[in-house]
C-alpha cells in the first residue's frame, strides 16, 4: 500500500484513537526531530568520517534506521524546512531560497519574504496538535514569524530571522525576546530539556530542535571545541579521499591521462579543465557538463571551453591515445556505486 506523508503521520497519530470492542488502546509515539544546518552525510563517523566527532549521531545510527536514498528538494535552508513539515514542493510552498532583509538581485539570492498564502500550509506540527499532541519548537525556524511559529506549536524558544551569531544571542521565548548569555547551542539544548520535564504521560509530545550548527560562522564556539579539532587536517573530509580512483597509488597510475589532457592544452594554449570540457562536448551534442564549483573564476574558465574548438582530428587523437591507457581505481566508492541507476 503506497501511503504519501501526512497519510504516515495521520496513521500514527491516530493510532491511539479507541476502536470499539479493543481491550486496550495504543498508546501514540512521541517524537523528538532533531534538525542541523548544512550538515551533509559525509561528515559523519557513521559513513566513515574518520576526523570529524560524531558519537551521538552515530549511536542512533547503530540502534535505528538509516534512510540512504533520501534526498533533500532543496540546497537552502528555508526551501528545504518549509517542505520538510509541509509535505510539498517549493513551487507549491512558494518557498524558494533562504529568507532575507537583503535579497540579492544579481546573481539572484534570498528571498525578502514568505507569500501569504504560506500561513495556509498544513505542517505536521498542525496535524499532530489536532490529534492531541503538545508540540514545541525550539532553535532555528527561518520560515517567516520566527518570533512565534504558530502552526500548532504551543512551546518555542526561536532565532531571530536569519540570525548567526553562536554567542549571547537574542531568542524569542513563546513569542517575547529575550537577551540570552551564553553558547547559542547549550542555550536550545537547555530549553529543549525544559520543555520535555513539562510533558506527563497523560499527553504525547513533538519536538523540533533546530539547531544552527554546524553552519558558519566558524567563531564564537567554545574554546573545547577548537582545541579538540587542533592537529586535524581534514584530509579525509575530501570527498575524492572516498574515491577509489583518487587513492595515491592510482592517481599515480592515471597520471598518463591527465598528461595528454594537458599537452593538448598546451597545444590550443588553453586550460586542461578546457581541454576536458570541450572534449566532452565534442562526443556528443546533447551532453551539458555541470560546472561543479562555485568559485567565478573556475566559472569562468569552464564557461570558455565552449569556444575551444576540437577538430575531428583532435577528437580521433585523443579518442586514441586514452584508448591506450588503462584507468585503475573505480569511479565511485562502494556506498556512492549503490546509488547510481535509481
Amino acid at each position: 500500500m503506497d501511503l504519501n506523508r501526512r497519510q504516515f503521520v495521520l496513521g500514527a497519530a491516530g493510532a491511539a484513537l479507541p476502536v470499539f470492542g479493543a481491550k486496550k488502546a495504543t498508546p501514540p509515539p512521541n517524537v523528538v526531530l532533531v534538525l542541523a544546518d548544512d550538515l551533509a552525510s559525509w561528515m559523519l563517523g557513521c559513513y566513515g568520517n574518520k576526523e570529524i566527532k560524531t558519537p551521538n549521531i552515530d549511536t542512533l545510527a547503530r540502534s535505528g534506521m538509516r534512510f540512504i536514498n533520501s534526498f533533500v528538494n532543496s540546497p537552502i535552508c528555508s526551501a528545504s524546512r518549509a517542505t520538510l513539515f509541509t509535505g510539498r514542493t517549493p513551487r507549491q510552498t512558494g518557498i524558494h531560497d533562504f529568507l532575507t532583509d537583503s535579497p540579492i538581485e544579481k546573481p539572484p539570492q534570498g528571498q525578502k519574504d514568505v507569500p501569504a498564502s504560506f500561513a495556509n500550509e498544513v505542517m505536521v506540527s498542525d496535524v499532530l496538535s489536532k490529534a492531541g499532541y503538545n508540540c514545541g519548537y525550539v532553535g532555528k525556524w527561518h520560515l517567516g514569524h520566527d518570533e512565534q511559529p504558530q502552526h500548532g506549536f504551543n512551546y518555542t524558544y526561536t532565532m531571530k530571522g536569519g540570525s548567526r551569531s553562536y554567542s549571547d544571542p537574542t531568542m524569542y521565548l513563546n513569542g517575547k525576546a529575550v537577551e540570552e548569555k551564553g553558547y547559542l547551542t547549550e542555550l536550545m539544548t537547555r530549553r529543549s530539556l525544559e520543555f520535555l520535564d513539562q510533558q506527563s504521560t497523560s499527553k504525547p509530545f513533538f519536538l523540533t530542535v533546530g539547531y544552527l550548527n554546524p553552519h558558519t560562522p566558524y567563531d564564537g564556539h567554545p574554546k573545547k571545541y577548537y582545541d579538540m579539532y587542533a592537529d586535524t587536517k581534514f584530509d579525509s573530509t575530501d570527498f575524492r579521499s572516498t574515491v577509489p580512483r583518487f587513492s595515491p597509488e592510482n592517481r599515480k597510475a592515471n597520471q598518463a591521462l591527465v598528461d595528454l589532457v594537458r599537452s593538448f592544452a598546451e597545444m590550443k594554449k588553453v586550460t586542461a579543465a578546457q581541454i576536458a570540457l570541450a572534449w566532452l562536448l565534442a562526443k556528443k551534442p546533447w551532453i551539458v557538463p555541470i560546472p561543479g564549483t562555485t568559485k567565478l573564476a573556475r566559472l569562468e574558465e569552464n564557461l570558455g571551453a565552449a569556444n575551444v574548438e576540437l577538430t575531428p582530428e583532435d577528437v580521433r587523437a585523443l579518442e586514441e591515445a586514452s584508448s591506450k591507457i588503462k584507468l585503475e581505481g573505480a569511479r565511485y566508492s562502494k556506498f556512492h556505486e549503490q546509488l547510481v541507476g535509481r
